[in-house]
């Protein structure tokens, strides 16, 4: 509403300043005609005139039309993580939500991956595991839906052994008695992709996001991004022993210590899907 009574005020000057211009000029040609520089010079501090006028009012109302409606163009909905009240929690909340009026994003088809998961048993046995896809759903997008990422790809059975896999699904299990729960999440890296779409188009693809939780070791709070310029020692705790790694990738040197970069989240998620 501001913007709109500032650009008012703007016409008003400068149709004033236009009048008061014509009047000059009226009371010089009475008086004599002016020199053909003067005219032309005058013509041109004219049209510069309003030309800066039309371009601050244009940019003014592109501003408060901005500002009220969102952008102008199809933008992906927002995605935040939520900071779980449980710190041990693997069920990890996020936020969707769509702020653009002209192109409101409709529905969604979600994807968790699981980048890094970081665990530590009861007897301080810490299990990494890299690489894990998790399948999401299609969701509508309203004000303020959730996205629950399941990320239990990792328990402990009460037999002790390690189950690694969906629990209502197929999973590989290790021997019985190696690991006694409950697991603690030390650190973790998670992406939601996906794609989106509204009425313009359908199945883009959303921006790459990967969220990092905990921000800092010990801590209780998402970070938005990974930290990759990060020590690992810093996230290995102290008198604990590596109990298992897996992943995609090489992420222990097979005497039972990992190999740098394994407690390094990705920059992106790019390629997966």
């Amino acid at each position: 509403m501001k913007a709109m009574w500032l650009i008012a005020a703007l016409l008003l000057l400068m149709m004033g300043g236009t009048r008061t211009a014509r009047r000059r000029y009226a009371e010089g040609s009475a008086a004599g005609s002016p020199p053909p520089i003067a005219s032309r010079l005058r013509s041109l501090f004219r049209a510069i005139e309003w030309t800066t006028g039309i371009l601050v009012g244009a940019i003014l109302l592109c501003a408060s039309v901005y500002q009220a409606w969102g952008p102008f163009w199809p933008t992906p909905p927002d995605i935040r993580a939520i900071d779980p009240v449980d710190g041990s929690s693997l069920i990890l909340p996020f936020q969707i939500s769509s702020t653009n009026v002209i192109f409101p994003v409709n529905q969604v088809t979600l994807g968790c991956y699981v980048d890094l998961l970081y665990v530590m048993d009861a007897d301080r046995k810490t299990i990494l595991l890299r690489d894990a896809a998790m399948q999401g759903g299609t969701t509508t997008i309203g004000k303020g839906v959730e996205y629950n990422c399941d990320a239990r790809i990792l328990s402990i059975q009460p037999d002790g052994r390690l189950a690694i896999g969906s629990l209502q699904g197929t999973n590989l299990t290790t021997a019985h008695g190696v690991f006694r729960g409950p697991l603690s999440v030390l650190k973790m890296c998670v992406a939601v992709v996906g794609t989106y779409g509204n009425w313009l188009f359908d199945g883009r693809k959303l921006p790459s996001l990967m969220f990092q939780w905990p921000s800092v070791p010990g801590g209780h709070q998402w970070a938005n991004h990974p930290v990759v310029f990060d020590e690992e020692i810093r996230w290995v705790p102290q008198n604990s022993t590596l109990g298992a790694a897996y992943g995609l990738r090489r992420v222990g040197d097979g005497r039972g210590h990992l190999v740098p970069g394994a407690l390094t989240c990705d920059r992106t998620d790019e390629g997966r899907e």
